[in-house]
């Protein structure tokens, strides 16, 4: 079963593997590090139907570029074509690939937001109701023929 963490460790791997900027867990209106990312989840949405779990979240990747610059600089222009392309459609997780869609970016204070959804479905083991029913062993139909 795939949980927020899992995912969180997918989107961190994937930035760490092709730039060498540091991924932090950071509280923005603190202070930030530069440069780096930080990866935040918003909109988490976790519904229960029958036997399965449907999770939807928006992924917020913030980057920070090394000198703090405006809105025009290179830097972000070449980070805001990257992420998209980077992550493309899928997010591979643990062994499932988890379509991405709603890619968007802007920049705010010199600051970039890239931002995708994820929706997903899986099944729920611990509260399956059917895990102890039988299971259908042999089916026999017969078909009547009408001349």
């Amino acid at each position: 079963m795939i949980n927020l963490k899992d995912i969180k460790a997918s989107i961190n791997q994937i930035l760490k593997s092709n730039f060498k900027i540091p991924v932090i867990a950071q509280d923005i209106e603190k202070g930030f590090e530069r440069p780096s990312f930080t990866v935040y989840f918003d909109n988490v949405k976790i519904e229960t139907l029958y036997s399965q779990f449907e999770t939807s979240l928006t992924v917020r990747i913030y980057y920070f570029t090394e000198i703090e610059s405006v809105n025009g600089s290179l830097e972000i222009l070449d980070m805001q074509q990257q992420l998209p392309i980077l992550f493309g459609n899928n997010l591979k997780v643990k062994d499932r690939a988890i379509h991405i869609s709603d890619v968007d970016s802007s920049v705010v204070d010199g600051i970039l937001m890239c931002e995708f959804s994820l929706l997903f479905e899986q099944f729920d083991e611990i509260n399956d109701s059917n895990k102890d029913a039988l299971l259908m062993q042999e089916l026999e139909t017969k078909l009547n023929e009408s001349e």
